[in-house]
């Protein structure tokens, strides 16, 4: 199997190549590797890639890389907003505030990919990881005195069939592009399920593919500057949507958030710009995740 640079370095038709397919003897391969590859087939075939057989053959859907221990996934709650100002800091640790917190952990163990989904939409927890939770707690804290929050590690499986460290790695997997690696950086650090970080992960990793395609078709030379701003760019639907729910629980007002936030979603857009050279415009590609 081809590695990204073997296969961005050759612009060789992809037909015209014979992949390598390798064969699985699991019985189950209800991993994260099979709707991350069904997506990305699903996909390009909808924008008419050519050659996508043979493209996602040679691509490699599930990372291999151990995850940084640092980067594992966590919830950080806002214990008072979920109680509605039942638990605050100043009560924590009374036996009625453990028994509501204990209560609810129960439900959201059972169902934590749509609970936590409706925590980061009610605004009462936002996600953060083991090597960023004490910073991120430190600024929600700040920005709500008196609200009561902690931590609560993701379960070892998202679903019963899909394992929670093989949907994480595939948000976390790397790409040949730094820019790709930045937004896929910014997906991961939002505040939704992971299950929609992977399945936006993989839109990401598409369009890029789509767009260094077209580039061995153009003349060599990329732009310099900001990236254009005088036509909607599918680019700019995903920065929104991930930015969204950036931050939530760590600003003291909505225009501080929205000041960084906007500098980062510039910087973003810039950096794919000059990149690829363009950037993706609204029509060129049709998704679900989209």
């Amino acid at each position: 199997r081809e590695s990204w640079e073997e296969i961005l370095d050759d612009p060789a038709p992809l037909a015209a190549r014979e992949p390598a397919v390798e064969e699985s003897d699991e019985e189950d391969a209800s991993t994260v590797a099979e709707p991350v590859a069904h997506a990305q087939t699903e996909s390009l075939r909808r924008v008419q890639v050519p050659a996508v057989t043979e493209l996602l053959s040679l691509m490699s859907f599930q990372s291999d890389a151990p995850t940084d221990p640092a980067r594992a996934p966590l919830l950080l709650v806002n214990w008072t907003s979920v109680t509605s100002g039942l638990v605050t800091r100043e009560n924590e640790s009374s036996p009625e505030s453990v028994a509501m917190r204990q209560a609810y952990m129960g439900r959201l163990l059972e169902a934590f990919e749509s609970l936590s989904e409706d925590l980061f939409e009610a605004g009462s927890a936002c996600f953060t990881t083991e090597g960023s939770w004490i910073d991120a707690a430190t600024a929600a804290e700040a920005a709500h005195p008196g609200d009561f929050f902690d931590t609560v590690g993701y379960p070892g499986q998202i679903s019963r069939k899909l394992r929670t460290a093989d949907i994480w790695g595939a948000v976390l997997r790397p790409t040949p592009w730094p820019c790709v690696n930045a937004l896929k950086d910014t997906v991961a650090d939002c505040s939704r399920g992971l299950l929609w970080k992977s399945m936006m992960c993989s839109e990401i990793e598409n369009l890029a593919l789509r767009q260094q395609m077209e580039a061995f078709d153009r003349a060599p030379g990329l732009p310099s500057g900001p990236a254009p701003v005088d036509e909607p760019s599918v680019l700019d639907q995903i920065i929104a949507m991930v930015l969204e729910r950036t931050g939530c629980l760590q600003y003291a007002s909505d225009e501080e958030r929205y000041e960084v936030l906007a500098a980062r979603h510039a910087e973003l857009r810039d950096a794919w710009y000059h990149q690829f050279g363009r950037l993706p415009v609204v029509g060129d590609y049709r998704t679900e995740t989209l």
